[in-house]
């Protein structure tokens, strides 16, 4: 019996991985830009609530994954 297999990383993880981002990204950083935000935060808010508490942790991880900031619902 084989060695079971190896967990795969979280979101947060993966996105405060560098050596995950695309290759141009490295030294310069990577932007994350969320399409139809306000869509989703308006339809299911407890999942756009949770979307963004794992973009919050991968943020404070890894200073050169830079995300705007959310701009102001009209």
């Amino acid at each position: 019996m084989g060695a079971p297999p190896a967990p795969l990383p979280s979101l947060a993880g993966s996105l405060a991985d560098p050596s995950l981002w695309p290759r141009d990204a490295a030294g310069t950083g990577l932007l994350l830009v969320v399409r139809g935000r306000q869509a989703c935060a308006l339809a299911r808010p407890e999942e756009w609530r949770t979307v963004r508490e794992v973009l919050a942790e991968a943020g404070k991880r890894t200073p050169e994954l830079r995300m705007p900031a959310e701009p102001v619902a009209p």
